[in-house]
């Protein structure tokens, strides 16, 4: 320990986050008995922002300038580039000891710039501002191509895997982050703990969803990028580094820890204790002030609840007692995400007892949400024993709605019909029966449905039918996934059952693609003309680059063998290029056509499955023409 251990404060600090740091320091060196150890805590503040020197005056500070613990320095955050200390700006290179780094609102003040994804595209914006009233200005992006070896190694690795993984999407990136973090990893070799905290997004679907995109008009001060957290923690992770993102609510502020370590490397079980650790230190939300036991208002104060209380088995039982399930469906994708994970952490440290006590409540939730295979897990833990039947037939129910919505209805049937021998009359689960009778009813006069030949272990293809509206919708938000899919844009209900209405009248079908854990997550479809077809298919937003696009493939070209269809035909999207490799490794080759209708930019494909004749160029020009007659699309070569 004959250097100190560096905590670098890499962003704009007014005295508190430092004070409230080295005091805690102080008291748990103090604890573990380890007051000698020399700490140095560093304001790196940046070129031209105000010196550090008149933090180092203040109040709070001083006892920890006079033990040596508080300096400042400059540095410019580059590889190779020294850290100049104190006044007399001594030239320090690296550190022999793992080094901590925190920043709060630093990489929001980081200069950022503004790419474009479109259809395989690279683009970059230049922003133009014009007043249009008062104080309020319009936003404009004047977008231009970029040419391969414009930008630099890191941020082309960035840019290339959102050229892969978007269709049509902005995206925020800071070179001078990248350029930060990477001089961070040089000066501590390999070794360090990075927190930050600020206002961003940490989630490619977020991303995905455009939540990137300026908006139309702005006052002057209104502007305030987010950070692309995404982007930062993936180029750290391809450095070595594991990466967490925790969530602040609703917000959308963002707390991204980091942790690398060369020299001896980090357990998944350290990690996780670690990540763990700083969730219980969240920064909690103060605007709530109300009774532990009085009923909720929010999704974001359950978090904080079970935040706050360890995620106390105790206080989730508390919370369950009054919860009205409603307030669930007016919380944004934030704040249920990080339901996710505190019910998760909670059932976790429940007792078996506490199990039994809680968990239908928990499971109700659980089922309202969609986190069908926690859910699954909590019912497994409910006895079956002497429970009264009213508690019994709830607990029925529940694994009935799961089991229909993750791809098992005709187990769910059967569930339902055991709360019918125990209560005959009951409303819920009449109606449930109802429509469930119906589903098999109307799926086993499908012909072209094989219920056991299209799933796998985890995967379930089955007919879409008006109980898969609300998920369908949910996933289908993107209007990307309309646009590559060469599908109509669908934003209701009611445009959602006339969709149903127009393609069940074709000689052909529209399949859910349904997960055991995840419900449902895309669809798949098939329009027949004679021994031909033509498919589409799409992903949901949540669950894009798991590979079950190209699962549900396999399972629907593998349910056609045998039957009338000897030629599959589709279309992609030019600049999909995900979707062409996904079919191209499903046997599908391209074809030399594209789409002459509005769907301008589609390019055909095809596969002879089992059975066909080997065709010439012209017979399979042919056939590909009588598809698109049937499906409506005009074909050019």
């Amino acid at each position: 320990m004959s250097q100190p251990l560096y905590i670098l404060n890499m962003g704009p600090d007014d005295g508190a986050l430092a004070a409230a740091v080295l005091a805690a320091l102080r008291d748990e060196m103090h604890a573990c008995g380890m007051l000698g150890w020399p700490v140095r805590y560093v304001l790196c503040p940046k070129a031209g922002e105000e010196p550090a020197l008149a933090l180092l005056r203040q109040p709070a500070l001083q006892p920890f300038v006079a033990r040596g613990w508080l300096d400042q320095a400059s540095w410019q955050a580059r590889r190779g580039h020294p850290l100049l200390l104190g006044a007399n700006r001594f030239a320090l290179f690296g550190s022999r000891n793992p080094v901590v780094a925190m920043t709060a609102g630093g990489f929001s003040a980081l200069q950022a710039e503004l790419y474009g994804v479109h259809y395989g595209e690279l683009l970059q914006a230049r922003i133009q501002a014009q007043a249009v009233s008062g104080d309020r200005f319009a936003l404009a992006c004047e977008w231009r191509t970029l040419a391969e070896g414009e930008i630099g190694s890191a941020m082309s690795a960035l840019l290339d895997h959102y050229r892969s993984s978007l269709i049509n999407a902005t995206v925020l990136l800071s070179n001078s982050a990248l350029s930060l973090l990477d001089a961070l990893a040089d000066f501590s070799a390999g070794r360090y703990l990075l927190l930050a905290a600020d206002q961003g997004v940490a989630d490619e679907r977020q991303i995905r969803l455009n939540c990137m995109a300026l908006p139309e008009q702005l006052a002057p001060g209104e502007l305030g990028l987010p950070v692309n957290f995404h982007a930062l923690g993936m180029h750290q992770e391809s450095a070595g580094a594991h990466v967490a993102h925790l969530e602040w609510g609703a917000s959308g502020s963002i707390q991204h820890m980091a942790c690398r370590d060369d020299a001896i490397g980090m357990d998944a079980a350290s990690w996780s204790s670690l990540v763990e650790t700083v969730d219980e230190d969240h920064p909690a939300e103060r605007w709530w002030h109300g009774a532990p036991h009085s009923p909720v208002e929010s999704v974001d104060e359950i978090n904080f609840r079970l935040r706050c209380s360890g995620h106390d088995p105790w206080a989730l039982q508390s919370i369950l007692d009054s919860l009205d399930l409603r307030l669930l469906d007016a919380a944004d994708e934030g704040a249920l995400q990080t339901l996710h994970r505190s019910l998760a952490r909670t059932w976790q440290q429940m007792t078996q007892r506490q199990r039994c006590d809680a968990g239908l409540g928990l499971a109700g939730l659980l089922v309202h949400v969609g986190q069908w295979a926690l859910a699954r897990d909590v019912l497994a833990e409910i006895p079956d024993g002497d429970s009264p039947a009213a508690f019994r037939i709830d607990q029925l129910l529940l694994r009935a709605r799961l089991e229909a919505q993750t791809g098992r209805s005709a187990t769910a049937l059967r569930v339902v019909r055991e709360c019918l021998r125990l209560d005959a009359g009951h409303p819920e689960a009449q109606g449930m029966h109802e429509l469930l009778d119906r589903r098999l009813v109307s799926w086993q006069a499908n012909n072209w449905y094989e219920a056991d030949a299209m799933r796998d272990d985890e995967l379930s293809l089955e007919p879409l039918d008006a109980l898969h509206i609300p998920a369908w919708l949910h996933q289908y938000r993107d209007p990307n996934i309309a646009v590559v899919a060469g599908l109509p844009p669908i934003t209701c209900e009611a445009e959602a059952q006339t969709y149903l209405a127009h393609v069940g009248g074709r000689d052909g079908t529209e399949y859910a693609v349904v997960h055991r854990n995840f419900g449902f997550v895309g669809a798949i479809g098939l329009r027949r003309e004679a021994d031909m077809a033509h498919i589409h298919f799409w992903i949901g937003v949540e669950h894009q680059g798991t590979g079950f696009g190209a699962r549900a493939v396999r399972l629907l070209t593998a349910s056609l063998a045998g039957g009338p269809v000897r030629h599959l035909f589709t279309s992609v999207h030019e600049g999909n290029t995900r979707s062409h490799r996904l079919l191209e490794k499903a046997g599908f080759d391209a074809l030399g056509h594209e789409s002459l209708g509005d769907d301008v930019g589609y390019r055909f494909m095809h596969l002879a499955l089992p059975g066909a004749l080997a065709c010439t160029n012209d017979e399979l020009e042919h056939r590909l023409a009588a598809v698109c007659e049937c499906i409506g699309e005009p074909l050019a070569r």
